[in-house]
């Protein structure tokens, strides 16, 4: 049956087959959608972070759609962003990351840079363009009984609560013994993981992915994690996809990866 009618009607474009292979701007475009959720309460932040681990590790187009499938905006149209996203990857600490490139770079400290527990940083490249629509005290220099404000220069405008001095002190501390070819060396082992992960499972990550490794495993993937956890191996599971993430860094061993592999079934 033909639908189209007029002669000057503009066709909608293909949907890109199924099999091709996902691109950088395909998973940026399904990030959005999960980012918004998350925003609305669609997601919760665990939800959020799964389902984005599982976008990244996507191969092709059609395995994109099981993470939005159950949003309303991954079935409407979607206005573009004020501000294009970048891709998602492993924060500062794991890979050199060079925040001039961006108009705005949020990142957590706790993990890749081995501070403190609820540290982390906003770099923003003109603290001008960016609106503080909810100041706290700490963030603004003036403020008036109606309610207007004047916030403070620079960074300090985004400031919402006190930074307990213990956390800025182990943070400086963490940073200050990062060591030198840090970057190299968790590539280095990444690389080592996936070479000893080949060898028994199936990989999903593409090569070169910073210093994260999934692989698809049999059976249930938190018997497994907990199972490795006894072994003294601390990995995840990615929960309905059964695939299982190994997290690399600077400070993995040689022996670490040999006991992760020696643990699996």
């Amino acid at each position: 049956m033909d639908l189209q009618k007029s002669s000057d009607a503009t066709p909608a474009p293909a949907a890109p087959p199924v099999e091709l292979r996902a691109s950088d701007a395909d998973r940026d475009r399904i990030t959005d959608i999960l980012r918004e959720a998350v925003a609305e309460g669609r997601l919760t932040a665990e939800e959020h972070a799964e389902r984005v681990e599982g976008v990244l590790a996507t191969k092709t187009v059609g395995e994109l759609d099981r993470f939005v499938r159950d949003l309303p905006a991954a079935h409407t149209g979607r206005a573009t962003p004020a501000y294009a996203s970048a891709p998602n990857r492993p924060t500062a600490g794991a890979i050199p990351v060079d925040a001039a490139a961006v108009d705005f770079y949020a990142f957590s400290c706790q993990k890749w840079l081995c501070g403190p527990d609820a540290t982390g940083g906003l770099v923003v490249r003109d603290p001008e363009a960016l609106a503080v629509t909810a100041p706290s005290y700490l963030s603004q220099q003036a403020y008036e009984p109606t309610g207007s404000f004047t916030p403070r220069d620079g960074a300090a405008r985004f400031d919402s609560n006190w930074t307990p001095v213990p956390s800025l002190a182990g943070l400086s501390a963490a940073l200050d013994m990062a060591p030198e070819g840090r970057f190299e060396r968790a590539a280095e082992l990444t690389a080592r993981c996936r070479e000893l992960l080949a060898e028994r499972v199936e990989l999903v990550t593409a090569p070169d992915q910073a210093t994260l490794v999934t692989f698809r495993a049999e059976g249930d993937t938190r018997e497994l994690v907990h199972g490795l956890y006894d072994a003294g191996v601390v990995v995840r599971d990615i929960p309905g996809l059964g695939w299982v993430r190994v997290s690399c860094g600077w400070w993995t061993s040689e022996e670490d990866l040999d006991r992760l592999v020696g643990a699996l079934p």
